[in-house]
């Protein structure tokens, strides 16, 4: 089947989306295995895509994207499952292994998709709506501006990878994602509810995951946990509080 023009699946295990057409450029988010996109527009050596997910856009070298045909997307959507394993390795072609990240979508079985096969090695994770469980595989994992993966992950990142999982759709950046959900006080804030906190001129730049009984678990510096009040996160390592509480939502279905 040809190509549909003008979008593209990422087949790698993650792919980086800068700011500019330049591997100098910042990056600015990064989409997953399974991940399609649509190009905007083209450079020299780049394409300006939007992910088709959360509707983010980025520079892309194209060199990095697989032409996205009817047949693969329909693969992707009946044969593949998210992972929800910080990492899970799949064979290709029976030849080598490479590790796909929690979020992306890894084969049920063996799937033949663009002329190769990939099996997962082990088990992808069992299914379940917990956030907090899926984000908590991510413990550990150093920050960086723009991750999704073990291997560095920001805020909003973390938010979104395990939203994802668990059947929520959200925007990329902590700002769009307060957007979403119903407004609680923290009084009644339960496991799974999302906090978000703002700058001094009340903007809002940080976000995480209730876990319950006065705990977060954000991506600050590293994914940890940390005490939550009114005030905001108190840090026992630094010994202050380190964000402004600006809200607290709750995803419905």
């Amino acid at each position: 089947m040809s190509p549909k023009e003008d979008y593209m699946l990422v087949l790698q295990p993650v792919v980086p989306m800068r700011a500019k057409d330049s591997d100098r450029s910042e990056m600015v988010s990064q989409m997953l295995f399974g991940d399609s996109c649509q190009v905007l527009q083209r450079t020299e050596g780049w394409y300006q895509v939007r992910n088709c997910m959360d509707g983010y856009l980025g520079w892309v070298n194209p060199k990095q994207l697989t032409p996205e045909t009817d047949a693969d997307v329909e693969l992707l959507n009946t044969r593949f499952r998210i992972a929800q394993e910080a990492v899970v390795p799949v064979e290709v072609d029976g030849t080598y292994q490479m590790v796909l990240p929690m979020g992306a979508r890894v084969p049920d079985g063996a799937v033949s998709i663009a002329g190769r096969t990939y099996r997962a090695v082990r088990g992808i994770g069992e299914e379940a709506s917990d956030m907090a469980a899926y984000a908590s595989r991510l413990m550990g994992a150093p920050y960086l501006w723009g991750g999704m993966t073990l291997m560095g992950v920001d805020c909003s990142g973390l938010v979104q990878v395990a939203a994802k999982i668990a059947g929520f759709t959200l925007p990329r950046d902590a700002s769009q994602q307060a957007l979403r959900g119903e407004l609680v006080p923290l009084s009644e804030a339960v496991r799974n509810d999302l906090c978000f906190f703002s700058n001094d001129s009340g903007k809002i730049i940080h976000v995480g995951i209730y876990l319950g009984d006065g705990k977060i678990l954000h991506a600050s510096g590293d994914v940890h946990i940390d005490r939550l009040g009114e005030r905001g996160i108190y840090s026992e390592k630094y010994g202050r509080y380190t964000h402004r509480l600006h809200s607290v939502k709750r995803l419905v279905d």
